[in-house]
């Protein structure tokens, strides 16, 4: 009786552990292998299915290289921050995204099956309508399926929205989000895959649903690594004075 009573916890134990895993991958086609019934596919944009044509606009730009730059100018912190991320969504206006790893055949195809997918990234509501134009540019569509017809204004710590298959996090916590959104679309999937570069955002995610009853498998994007320990700071920086330029906020 014993011996049934430990196996049985072990087998109770196994499922709870397989219900929330995060992997590594370096190809975004990994997703094909977690699909099932009732599955909601979500993609992070930036450095998962679309980096920028150049330098200027990047994560890397705006995270670190632009951040540094106002910090230079005498502001800190969040301040700095905050000032490269209005540039950014400035920016994005002249800046035009590539695919990784053939995301665009990938949506497609998980959506021609019937799959529910949308995109969660962390850009604020000002970016909403470029990035979808952005996306479209690339032949990536989230609005395509039901689910991308919904339209909602989410109240997280700062304002989200989904919008055109797209839910727009304004760099609130990732999980939190999803969960405020899967709460007002009044979706319950069983599982959810999320894909995105970075690993804090999966295990935000991942806590988030714990106390759901929805499966979770996070994976966690490494096609792009290389690419964003490569940044130029040099041609950031020619990209970035050539724009503000012609822009008339820079001097010649």
């Amino acid at each position: 009786m014993k011996k049934i009573l430990l196996l049985s916890t072990l087998v109770i134990l196994c499922n709870v552990t397989l219900r929330a895993i995060i992997i590594e991958s370096d190809t975004l086609t990994s997703v094909y292998d977690h699909v099932e019934k009732d599955t909601l596919v979500v993609f992070d944009v930036d450095d998962t299915i679309a980096y920028p044509a150049q330098e200027l606009g990047s994560s890397k730009w705006i995270d670190e290289f632009m951040t540094n730059q106002f910090k230079a100018k005498g502001l800190r912190g969040k301040d700095a921050f905050d000032s490269a991320l209005h540039l950014h969504t400035v920016m994005q206006m002249f800046v035009d995204l590539h695919v990784v790893d053939n995301s665009d055949k990938i949506i497609k195809h998980l959506q021609a099956q019937g799959v529910d997918v949308i995109a969660h990234t962390n850009r604020p509501i000002a970016m909403a309508k470029r990035t979808v134009t952005q996306l479209k540019n690339t032949g990536i569509d989230f609005s395509q399926h039901a689910i991308g017809k919904t339209d909602l204004f989410l109240p997280v710590v700062r304002l989200a929205q989904f919008t055109h298959g797209i839910l727009f996090g304004s760099l609130n916590n990732k999980g939190d989000t999803l969960v405020c959104f899967l709460e007002k679309a009044d979706l319950k999937p069983k599982k959810v895959i999320f894909l995105d570069d970075s690993l804090r955002n999966l295990k935000n995610v991942e806590k988030a649903l714990a106390n759901l009853d929805i499966a979770f498998v996070g994976i966690r994007f490494s096609g792009l690594d290389k690419h964003k320990q490569n940044f130029n700071e040099k041609q950031a920086e020619t990209q970035t004075q050539n724009l503000l330029y012609k822009l008339g906020l820079a001097a010649s």
